[in-house]
């Protein structure tokens, strides 16, 4: 029995639009490497400050320093720009009315806490647990433990929900959980019936 529901944040209950490919834009295709490279490491937690990444991120790639507020709005623009599927909520609603319980683990950056906080979701989670802050990402198995912990769940009485099948479903798999994958451009409210039934 299913007694508590994970779920990955970006592209499985939210998206923004287009904002990687934005600023990928700015700093050139020829810089991609390096900026995915260096997110990466910010998701585990080298970056304490926005300002901080983008100063260190121009200086590797040898871009000119007038560079950084431009970088730096289109960055925070996400905030904006960021929304949720158009049955997120509904389904959040339906699952905490049903007594599970619900968390987040995301591979993701210290504007995240602003996201989720713009878009009032926090209230249904009793987890949220977001790489920068624990120095752990996905898919490494300590950030799922930590997570069933916090929820004080079994992996096998747990799903995980997330549209990255190697960090997001193998990863929760070899630990025991449950596990659906959200495939591109699939419709979160698809999922709302198979929820509602567990």
């Amino acid at each position: 029995m299913i007694k508590a529901v994970i779920f990955d944040l970006y592209g499985t209950l939210l998206y923004n639009k287009d904002r990687h490919e934005r600023i990928v834009k700015i700093i050139g295709e020829e810089n991609r490497n390096l900026y995915d490279k260096m997110r990466r490491k910010w998701q585990g937690h080298k970056f304490n400050k926005d300002a901080e990444f983008f100063q260190e991120f121009i200086k590797e790639a040898k871009l000119p320093e007038k560079m950084l507020p431009i970088l730096l709005k289109y960055w925070n623009s996400q905030i904006k720009y960021t929304h949720l599927y158009h049955d997120t909520e509904k389904m959040l609603k339906a699952l905490k009315k049903k007594g599970l319980k619900l968390g987040v683990v995301s591979n993701s950056f210290p504007i995240t806490n602003k996201i989720i906080s713009r878009l009032k979701i926090g209230k249904y989670f009793d987890a949220v647990i977001l790489s920068f802050q624990i120095g752990v990402v996905k898919p490494d198995e300590k950030i799922y433990r930590i997570a069933l912990k916090k929820l004080k769940a079994k992996p096998e009485e747990t799903l995980f929900i997330g549209d990255d099948f190697k960090n997001d479903v193998k990863a929760a798999k070899k630990i025991g959980m449950k596990t659906f994958y959200v495939r591109t451009k699939r419709k979160i409210s698809n999922l709302i019936e198979l929820f509602v039934k567990l």
